[in-house]
């Protein structure tokens, strides 16, 4: 059985596919994980602040990235020591910012 988002790949696995049963029981544990995580986004969300179907709440929840940047220790380049790391996230629109407080996203960035 396959996740409503995987059936459209249905056709590319072909006829003659061999899972073994522990595969079919982390495919159906994640499949499981994911429908609970669209009841709980989509009782959480409010419709009438956001009219977003579900497909398009993940669209807009997909452009929401974390980028880190790792810059050498300072020094010399070719220096001992930890590497400086700088996260930042990408620019998001007006959408994308209501969503990232909304679900209040900020408490799983990286310090």
């Amino acid at each position: 059985m396959l996740c409503r988002h995987e059936r459209s790949a249905l056709p590319e696995l072909g006829a003659h596919v061999s899972l073994d049963r522990f595969q079919i029981r982390i495919h159906a544990f994640y499949c499981v994980l994911a429908l609970i995580l669209e009841v709980c986004l989509q009782r959480a969300r409010p419709r009438t602040v956001l009219p977003l179907s579900m497909q398009g709440l993940f669209k807009v929840l997909s452009g929401i990235q974390e980028v880190t940047n790792v810059f050498p220790p300072a020094g010399k380049l070719d220096s001992p020591g930890r590497p400086h790391l700088k996260t930042t996230l990408t620019e998001m629109d007006s959408t994308q910012q209501a969503l990232f407080r909304l679900f209040a996203l900020d408490r799983y960035r990286n310090p």
